[in-house]
């Protein structure tokens, strides 16, 4: 059944019901709707993500800008505290992504 925006009424099969009865309870207990809960929840955990991705950029770029804070631009050697520094904030981009997409599976 389409709304007059297109979108479609959610239907959905709980194989528990118990699970259901829950999500029932806590809607009434909200004073929303089912469908309504369901979608919250959803956006919520969406924008979780969203919000874990983008702090882990940021994280990942202070990282990247704290090893290169020291490093003179007419300087062309390479100096291995700096290297570090990125390897260790590659590392944590990487644990993190590897996080996000864990939890969302």
């Amino acid at each position: 059944m389409a709304d007059g925006k297109g979108s479609k009424a959610l239907n959905l099969r709980f194989k528990d019901p118990q699970q259901h009865q829950a999500i029932t309870d806590a809607a009434r207990a909200a004073g929303v709707s089912v469908q309504d809960y369901i979608l919250e929840a959803a956006l919520r955990r969406a924008l979780a993500v969203q919000d874990r991705f983008v702090q882990a950029a940021l994280d990942a770029h202070r990282a990247t800008a704290d090893a290169f804070a020291d490093l003179d631009p007419q300087d062309g050697r390479a100096d291995t505290g700096l290297r570090e520094g990125e390897r260790a904030a590659a590392r944590r981009l990487a644990a993190e992504t590897d996080r996000h997409r864990d939890s969302a599976a």
